[in-house]
């Protein structure tokens, strides 16, 4: 049997990288948008969600038992990526903005006081502590660079996406005894006669089947939850194509045409 285990989870760590590499772009883009205000909450803001959502799909999480992330190899080749870019912004987000790194920026320390030079004795009279933290890029080049290759990056995860989801379709065709054996979720919509000649097929309202209302963590215990923003993406394959039953029925399938 094809790895149909393997390409669903592909395909799962796929849509969470379109997501967060969608939403990173849209952040850049926002920055663009208002980089005359240097607004020194809103842009700082929008710098960190932007750069935290970027870096997320290529860092190491946990699922199903095993560490996965988004394979790098699947986006170099795109139009607009910037391998410099790519590993500027993972180190941001590793060193500066996700943590604080004492060796990237050290916090100083300065004592001003008195000198008694006759008897080589310091007396602080005053101590500074001082600080910096990452705020936002200095130049709006720097936004549009960002900004370019999140786009191209999030432009190829799509495309890969969507042959990912053509496999899964062609392993359950080739494979239907033990995809029905192994699914976990199946519902009946009802039945669909197709006559012999042109057809108009009207496929029912799916999209908001409970299947795919995704679980979240329950923190009911704390307060009333949390807002998520949800993505789907849907392909539909209306043909035309030919599709062999496993009792030898030959079903083809084409595109409907307009009234």
């Amino acid at each position: 049997m094809e790895n149909i285990e393997k390409t669903i989870q592909d395909c799962k760590v796929g849509i969470k990288a379109f997501q967060n590499i969608n939403a990173a772009a849209i952040g850049f883009s926002k920055m663009i948008e208002i980089s005359n205000t240097r607004d020194p909450i809103l842009m700082p803001s929008i710098f960190y969600w932007s750069v935290v959502r970027y870096a997320k799909p290529f860092l190491s999480s946990k699922f199903e038992g095993r560490k996965v992330s988004y394979p790098i190899k699947n986006i170099k080749n795109i139009e607009g990526f910037s391998k410099d870019i790519h590993d500027h912004i993972i180190t941001v987000r590793n060193t500066l903005v996700a943590h604080d790194d004492f060796t990237e920026i050290p916090p100083r320390v300065l004592k001003f006081g008195i000198h008694l030079s006759e008897e080589d004795f310091f007396i602080p009279t005053s101590v500074v502590v001082s600080n910096k933290c990452i705020s936002f890029p200095s130049s709006p080049e720097t936004f549009k660079k960002m900004q370019v290759h999140s786009q191209a990056c999030c432009n190829a995860i799509y495309l890969n996406l969507i042959k990912l989801i053509a496999e899964i379709r062609n392993i359950t065709l080739n494979n239907p005894d033990i995809i029905k054996k192994d699914q976990k979720y199946s519902r009946n919509y009802g039945q669909a006669k197709v006559e012999n000649g042109a057809t108009n097929l009207q496929p029912p309202e799916f999209m908001n089947d409970e299947w795919l209302n995704t679980p979240v963590p329950d923190y009911s215990n704390l307060h009333n939850g949390y807002e998520y923003e949800e993505t789907k993406i849907k392909i539909d394959f209306r043909g035309p194509e030919k599709i062999t039953t496993p009792n030898g029925t030959v079903l083809e399938i084409s595109p409907t045409k307009p009234d």
